[in-house]
């Protein structure tokens, strides 16, 4: 099988308010990231309630990427992605029911499919975990988050943040 160029996608999904914003909560801000996989001509992306999808590359409702990472090659071929894709739904670490906005979203899928495709070398260190940061400040703000209530999805629909340190 021949090489396949893996790219990593980027979506602010604040449209650049986030940058205005993260002076105001103590810390810089690029982005309040959506992350996708581009490889063998297909985007893949995890959604709460859909699980794994597929899409022609830049076609996902959040339009054009921030940024796009050539993050390496590959030589699993596509069927080795789906396979796993399909394993990953059944164990339901990125199934319909599995999304968690905290703790299993589109960075997670990102991060472990990268890992998949590039023998364990996942997605970059860099703003994810600030992002994961003002969710978590935010939420408790408005009462979304905290240790005894845990964290209300219909209410941080839009926003991310990871499980476990998602950059290492």
């Amino acid at each position: 099988m021949a090489p396949s160029e893996v790219l990593l996608a980027r979506y602010d999904l604040s449209k650049g308010m986030s940058a205005v914003a993260g002076p105001l909560l103590g810390m810089p801000l690029e982005g309040i990231w959506h992350t996708s996989i581009i490889v063998y001509d297909t985007e893949y992306a995890f959604f709460g309630n859909a699980g794994i999808m597929r899409f022609p590359p830049y076609t996902t409702q959040f339009g054009q990427p921030l940024r796009t990472q050539v993050m390496g090659t590959t030589r699993k071929s596509q069927d080795q992605l789906e396979e796993w894709n399909l394993e990953q739904r059944h164990n339901e670490n990125f199934g319909p029911d599995s999304y968690n906005i905290l703790v299993n979203n589109c960075n997670h899928f990102t991060h472990e499919a990268l890992c998949f495709l590039l023998n364990n070398v996942g997605a970059p260190d860099d703003e994810a975990e600030r992002a994961v940061a003002v969710v978590r400040r935010e939420g408790e703000l408005y009462g979304l988050v905290s240790p005894r209530r845990g964290v209300h999805q219909h209410d941080l629909l839009a926003l991310h943040g990871p499980r476990r340190p998602l950059f290492h």
